[in-house]
């Protein structure tokens, strides 16, 4: 065996020898702070009369009647809240633009707006005097003309006026004001 294959057999025979050595030192050694720990613990559970091991709660007491009557309601109107975005939307994927300001719109408005915010005008027979649109309200195709009402919603969505390429809706919110959308004809 050459001299520097023996050196080398005899640094790998003293590490295979010191692994289980620093193995078992370094997994299942216990350091003298634990060493003291455990025995505590073992002398507290099994001798008889040993003072019990108290939990922090008991060496600091909370008054829980105190914290109760500490607690105070507040008056909350979610109503009356600026909310920069409608908590019901989803954050990503398609969403619907509802024409929201900060405050939001009434409840009784939101059908309205969403279905006048959906409307396609599919065609258009264009005369000065009696122009006619064919618009789809997402379920049924309405030929209608200036004045038309929807009466789904209480006259409250209305046609206003017919343009040679687009068509203005109305909606009368329930505050009395009037919000127009301009629906430009869809190209087929």
């Amino acid at each position: 065996m050459d001299p520097e294959q023996k050196k080398k057999a005899i640094i790998l025979g003293v590490l295979v020898l010191a692994m289980p050595v620093l193995l078992w030192w370094f997994v299942f050694r216990t350091s003298p702070e634990e060493a003291a720990f455990n025995k505590a613990q073992a002398e507290s559970l099994n001798v008889p009369g040993a003072p019990p091991i108290q939990s922090v709660f008991d060496q600091n007491p909370v008054d829980l009647n105190g914290l109760f009557a500490s607690i105070q309601e507040v008056s909350f109107r979610y109503a009356n809240e600026q909310i920069p975005r409608d908590p019901m939307l989803p954050v990503s994927g398609a969403q619907i633009n509802l024409g929201r300001t900060p405050g939001g719109l009434d409840a009784d408005d939101e059908p309205v707006v969403y279905v006048a915010q959906r409307l396609e005008v599919t065609g258009i027979i264009w005369d000065e005097d009696e122009p006619v649109a064919v618009i789809n309200d997402g379920s049924v195709d309405n030929i209608v003309d200036i004045g038309f009402t929807y009466p789904n919603f209480n006259d409250r969505l209305r046609v206003k006026f017919i343009g040679e390429d687009y068509v203005v809706v109305e909606v009368i919110l329930s505050d009395g004001e009037a919000q127009e959308f301009r629906k430009e004809l869809k190209e087929q």
